[in-house]
């Protein structure tokens, strides 16, 4: 089973804006199935209104569909992070440590 982790909005969008690096890497991770992310609700709304921030994501090479899309993605990788709290706790990603 691939490790869970809480990949935080930073890496995300740094993933978004920047075709190359570490955040690109962690984000390729979870759509592979090679890490499990958590999603809860508190997120999940901080990932939306980061995504809606038309100025922050002028800089980003994707247009918009192709970003709804990667998030997409993500989510239907992405497990709901409450059920996980209890059992053991997730590796929170503030930096990305996937190779």
């Amino acid at each position: 089973m691939p490790p869970r982790i809480v990949v935080d909005t930073n890496v995300f969008i740094g993933a978004i804006l920047s075709p190359a690096g570490e955040n690109r890497q962690v984000l390729r991770a979870c759509l592979l199935g090679k890490a499990r992310p958590l999603m809860g609700a508190a997120l999940f709304h901080e990932y939306e209104d980061l995504l809606g921030r038309s100025v922050l994501m002028a800089k980003s090479p994707l247009k918009p569909r192709d970003r709804e899309n990667l998030f997409a993605a993500f989510l239907s990788m992405a497990e709901n992070g409450s059920r996980c709290i209890s059992s053991g706790g997730p590796t929170c990603l503030t930096k990305p440590i996937i190779t």
